[in-house]
C-alpha cells in the first residue's frame, strides 16, 4: 500500500469516528433535553393538583342535575359530554378540557369555545390547546379547531410546533389534518429546541409513513441537522433503509 493509500484509509478512519462521536453526542444532547423538560413539569405539578378530578355536582352545578363523569365507554369509544348536560365552573375549564381531549369529545370543545379561545393555552404543560389535540391523537377536535383558525405553527413552551410534536409522539393522521388544513401556511421547515425539522424527526425516529407524508407536502429532502447531517446520513446510521430509497426517489442528494 502506498503512502497516499495509508494516509486516505487512515483519514476514512477518523471520518467514521468523528461520525460516531457526533452521534453520540446528539442522542447525549436530546437525552438532556428530554430529562429537562421532565423535571420542568414535575415542578410545575407541584404547585397543581396532580390530576384533574370531575366537578363535584353538589358544589358547582347551576341546578341539581348531576354532572356525568368523564369515562370511556365499554368498547372504548369516545363519550362526547354536551353542553347541556354540564356546568364548569372557570376555575375547572382546564381539567376538564384535558379529559375531553383525550377522549376526542368534540362536542364538549364546541360547547365551552364561547368562554375560550381556540388558542387556548395551558399554563401547566406549557402547550397550546392545538399541541394537545396532536399529542392526544384527537383528530375530531383537531379538524375543528384548525377549521377555526387555531394558529397550526405555534410554539409550546418547550419549544415543539404541532408538527414537530406530531412527528416526535410519531402522530400520522394527526399531521394529516394540520397539513391539510395549512397546506402552505405550515412552516415546515421549523426547528426545535433540539436543532430538528419535523422531517429530520421522522427519519430519526424510523417512521416511513410520516416521512412520505411529510416528503408529498413538500418537505426538503435535503436539509442537513445541527451537525450537517443529511436525511440519508441519519437513515443509513439508524438502519432505515427504506427511508434511504424514499429520500433518494425524492430527489435527495446522496452528496
Amino acid at each position: 500500500m502506498s503512502e497516499k493509500d495509508q494516509l486516505i484509509e487512515e483519514l476514512n478512519v477518523r471520518v467514521a469516528q468523528l461520525e460516531d462521536e457526533n452521534h453520540q453526542l446528539q442522542l447525549m444532547l436530546q437525552k438532556i433535553i428530554k430529562k429537562y423538560k421532565k423535571l420542568k413539569d414535575k415542578k410545575t405539578e407541584t404547585h397543581q393538583v396532580s390530576e384533574p378530578q370531575p366537578p363535584d355536582p353538589k358544589k358547582h352545578t347551576k341546578s341539581n342535575q348531576p354532572i356525568p363523569l368523564l369515562k370511556k365507554s365499554s368498547d372504548s369509544s369516545p363519550l362526547e359530554t354536551s353542553a347541556s348536560s354540564v356546568s364548569i365552573p372557570p376555575g375547572d375549564i382546564t381539567g376538564a378540557l384535558l379529559q375531553n381531549i383525550e377522549y376526542d369529545s368534540l362536542s364538549f370543545v364546541q360547547s365551552i369555545l364561547a368562554s375560550i379561545t381556540v388558542n387556548y393555552y395551558f399554563e401547566a404543560s406549557g402547550n397550546y390547546l392545538i399541541h394537545e389535540a396532536v399529542k392526544a391523537g384527537a383528530i375530531k377536535i383537531l379538524h375543528f379547531i384548525c377549521a377555526k383558525g387555531a394558529d397550526m405553527n405555534s410554539k409550546s413552551q418547550a419549544g415543539e410546533s404541532p408538527l414537530t410534536l406530531g412527528a416526535e409522539e410519531n402522530k400520522h393522521d394527526a399531521m394529516c389534518i394540520i397539513l391539510q388544513h395549512g397546506r402552505e401556511k405550515i412552516d415546515l421547515e421549523y426547528h426545535n429546541n433540539a436543532g430538528m425539522n419535523a422531517l429530520q424527526i421522522a427519519v430519526k425516529n424510523g417512521n416511513k409513513e410520516i416521512v412520505s407524508l411529510l416528503v408529498a407536502h413538500g418537505a426538503n429532502v435535503n436539509s442537513t441537522n445541527v451537525l450537517g447531517d443529511s436525511l440519508i446520513k441519519m437513515a443509513q446510521r439508524n438502519g432505515h433503509q427504506e427511508i434511504v430509497l424514499l429520500l433518494v426517489n425524492a430527489g435527495a442528494s446522496l452528496r
